[in-house]
C-alpha cells in the first residue's frame, strides 16, 4: 500500500514525497503515521476495491482525525 511505501522511503528527516494519495486505502489507524499525525498531507479517496476496504463507513476513523485535527489547528491546517 502506499502507505507503507511511503514509512519505508521516508527514514528520519528525509521525507522524498511531497504528501501522499491513497485510493481505495488509508493510513495508519494509529500512531505517528494516522491522519493527525501524519508528516505530509494526506488525501483519502473512498472507494470500494477488492472487497470495498475503503469504504465510506470504515473511513469514518479518519474522518473523525480529521475533524479533530480542524478544530484544534483550523480548517485550513486540515486541508493542506
Amino acid at each position: 500500500c502506499a502507505n507503507t511505501l511511503f514509512q519505508a522511503y521516508s527514514s528520519g528527516s528525509t521525507l522524498p514525497y511531497a504528501g501522499l494519495i491513497v485510493m481505495g486505502s488509508y493510513v495508519d489507524e494509529t500512531g505517528e503515521h494516522d491522519a493527525t499525525h501524519y508528516p505530509k498531507p494526506v488525501l483519502t479517496l473512498n472507494v470500494e476495491l477488492d472487497g470495498g476496504l475503503a469504504r465510506p463507513g470504515k473511513t469514518a476513523t479518519w474522518w473523525r482525525q480529521h475533524r479533530a485535527l480542524s478544530l484544534a489547528k483550523g480548517e485550513e491546517h486540515a486541508l493542506v
